[in-house]
């Protein structure tokens, strides 16, 4: 397990990290991977030990995004040294926004996507 606070930009490109998810999740942990400017995340056990959920986006436009739909609140993390646990924190948003939970607009279609959604075994 990697710390939650470790800076999004001290990790290496392609390798995953996986943190704790926080308490109340549905949700055990993340596997968290750079890919450019997007992340990928995989949520891994509790509700999600049958499924293979993954996505990614691009953090700072989810930040974006969030804001403007008043969905996110400016002092929950910073932009520009977001840290592993914040990563975590922009993907449930998306997460929310792919199953119809919040809208964040058109735009999010633009950046972020779902890579797979499937039950484990299928």
């Amino acid at each position: 397990m990697t710390d939650a606070k470790t800076p999004l930009s001290e990790i290496e490109e392609g390798v995953a990290y996986e943190i704790l998810a926080d308490i109340g999740n549905s949700n055990s942990s993340v596997e968290i991977t750079k890919k450019g400017e997007r992340v990928q995340i995989y949520i891994k056990g509790l509700d999600f030990s049958d499924t293979i959920f993954i996505h990614n986006f691009i953090p700072s436009e989810i930040m974006k995004l969030g804001l403007e739909a008043k969905e996110y609140e400016k002092e929950w993390c910073d932009v520009n040294n977001l840290t592993l646990g914040d990563v975590d924190l922009l993907g449930t948003l998306a997460y929310e926004t792919h199953h119809g939970i919040v809208n964040l607009g058109e735009r999010f279609k633009e950046v972020a996507q779902i890579v797979k959604n499937e039950r484990k075994g299928e």
